[in-house]
C-alpha cells in the first residue's frame, strides 16, 4: 500500500506558468482587479501574498502551512522581492513584483524540491473493501493497544489506532495540525471518542468502531481532500553541482576524505575504499546512502563507477583520488538530474486541506 502519486514541487510548474505570458497576464489582471476595491488603480503590496498563495500546489507553489521549509522560502522571497516599503503598487509594479517573488520561489524549489501527496480517501476505501486485510490490520493494532492482555481497551484508544494506520494507509497525520484536526475532530465528535479513558471495547467492538471511523474519514477526505507534504528529501544533483562549481570547497572535501581513508599513510587508496568515502559525505551534499539496500541507488552507483573507473587498476594516489571523486560527483550530479532519488527523512510534516 502506498500514497497517491507524489506531486513534485521543483519550480518547473512556476516557470511554465510564468512563461505563458497570456495566462500570467490574465492572472495578474484578475488579482489586481479584485484587490483594487477603491478603483484607483493601486493595490497594497500585501496583496502579493494573496496572489501567490492562491496559486497553490497546482501551479507549483507550496501551500501555506504544508512544510516549514516551504513557508520559510515563501517568506524570504516576500522579504526580498515583495516591495514591503511600497504601500501601494500600480498594475505593472504589482506584476513585476509578483514575477520576482515567484521566480525566487522557483529557484529555491529547484535547489530543494518539496514532495506533496493528496489524500482523498481512496486508500482507506481500498482497505475497507478487503475484509481479510482489514481484519488482519485491526487485530494487529488491537493486540498492540491491549498492553495488559485483558481483551479490552479504552474507547479513546481509537485515536491511537488511527495514528498507527498513518500515511501509508491514507490517514492524514499527525494530529495537532489545523487541517488534520478539522477532519479528525469531526469524526471523533460524531462517535463520542474523547481523549480520556472511557468505555471499554473488546476486540469485536473495536473492529466495528474502527471500521465506522475509517469509513467516515474516507468520506470526509473525499469531500475535502488533504494535501500533505511528505517527509522526504529529493536528491536531484543540485547540491553536488554547487560543490563542483567551487574548486576550493571541492579540494577541501577530497583532501579531508583522503587523509581519513589513508590509514597506513602510503598515499594510496583502493577503489573498494571509495564507497565508504562517499558515504561519509552523505546526504549533506546530496549523495544517497548506498547502504539502504535500494535497487535504484545500487544501479545509480554502478552506472557512475562504470563511467569513472576507466582502467580498473584498483589503486589511486591523492591526485588521482581528487580526479576520481570529482568524476564520481559529476556523474552522480548528471544522473540524479535525470533520475532523481527520493529518500525518507525523520520528522513528520504538516497537512492542509486542498
Amino acid at each position: 500500500m502506498r500514497l497517491h502519486d507524489p506531486i513534485m514541487l521543483d519550480g518547473s510548474q512556476i516557470r511554465k506558468f510564468l512563461d505563458n505570458e497570456s495566462a500570467f497576464d490574465a492572472y495578474v489582471d484578475s488579482k489586481f482587479a479584485s484587490a483594487d476595491v477603491n478603483r484607483n488603480y493601486r493595490v497594497s503590496s500585501a496583496e502579493l501574498r494573496v496572489a501567490v498563495e492562491t496559486l497553490g500546489a497546482d501551479f507549483g507553489v507550496p501551500p501555506p502551512g504544508s512544510k516549514e521549509a516551504g513557508d520559510r522560502l515563501v517568506q524570504t522571497m516576500f522579504e526580498e522581492y515583495g516591495r514591503p516599503g511600497d504601500d501601494e503598487l500600480d498594475r505593472d509594479s504589482f506584476k513585476n513584483a509578483l514575477r520576482d517573488v515567484l521566480l525566487g520561489i522557483a529557484d529555491g524549489l529547484a535547489d530543494d524540491p518539496i514532495v506533496m501527496a493528496l489524500l482523498t480517501g481512496d486508500l482507506i476505501n481500498s482497505i475497507l473493501s478487503d475484509e481479510d486485510e482489514f481484519e488482519v490490520l485491526a487485530t494487529s493494532i488491537f493486540s498492540e493497544l491491549d498492553e495488559n492482555d485483558n481483551g479490552s481497551i479504552s474507547k479513546s484508544e481509537i485515536r491511537s489506532a488511527v495514528a498507527q494506520l498513518g500515511l501509508e494507509m491514507g490517514i492524514p497525520i499527525p494530529e495537532g495540525q489545523p487541517a488534520t484536526d478539522v477532519v479528525l475532530h469531526k469524526i471523533y465528535e460524531k462517535f463520542n471518542i474523547s481523549t480520556v479513558e472511557g468505555d471499554e471495547l473488546d476486540e469485536e467492538a473495536f473492529m466495528v468502531l474502527l471500521r465506522k471511523v475509517m469509513h467516515d474519514l474516507a468520506g470526509e477526505l473525499s469531500e475535502n481532500p488533504v494535501m500533505i507534504a511528505q517527509n522526504v528529501k529529493v536528491l536531484n544533483g543540485t547540491a553536488l553541482r554547487k560543490i563542483l562549481r567551487d574548486p576550493l570547497q571541492l579540494k577541501d572535501i577530497t583532501d579531508r576524505l583522503f587523509d581519513k581513508l589513508d590509514k597506513n599513510d602510503d598515499d594510496k587508496l583502493s577503489n573498494r575504499e571509495l564507497r565508504p568515502a562517499l558515504r561519509r559525505l552523505g546526504m549533506d551534499i546530496g549523495i544517497p546512502d548506498y547502504c539502504q539496500g535500494r535497487d535504484d541507488i545500487e544501479k545509480l552507483f554502478a552506472r557512475v563507477f562504470d563511467k569513472v573507473d576507466k582502467d580498473s587498476n584498483g589503486v589511486i594516489d591523492q591526485e588521482e583520488f581528487a580526479d576520481f571523486v570529482k568524476g564520481v560527483l559529476t556523474g552522480l550530479a548528471e544522473d540524479l538530474e535525470v533520475y532523481p532519488i527520493i529518500v525518507e527523512v525523520e520528522a513528520p510534516d504538516k497537512t492542509l486541506i486542498g
